[in-house]
């Protein structure tokens, strides 16, 4: 059985509202083979609910290249889980 739950911090950012999280988990695990910052700050985001600006500080980067990053992850992801 699958667990759906409601994510904020996916419908902010135009993912549906129900996610089922264990696709996510099993999609964040293969976007880690492929690319494991991306998969370290969809962690950060999706799971921690960090802001741009927090992850931006906890990993030195700018707010700038967060969200950019957040919207290859996100495409990743939603490819990877569909």
């Amino acid at each position: 059985n699958f667990e759906v739950v409601t994510l904020d911090t996916a419908v902010q950012d135009g993912m549906a509202a129900e996610v089922d999280v264990e696709a996510v988990n099993g999609a964040l695990d293969d976007l880690a083979k492929l690319d494991p910052g991306l998969a370290r700050l969809v962690e950060m985001r999706f799971f921690g609910g960090l802001s741009a600006v927090e992850i931006a500080e906890a990993l030195g980067m700018s707010e700038r290249t967060v969200q950019r990053e957040w919207s290859k992850a996100r495409a990743l992801l939603l490819t990877l889980i569909s």
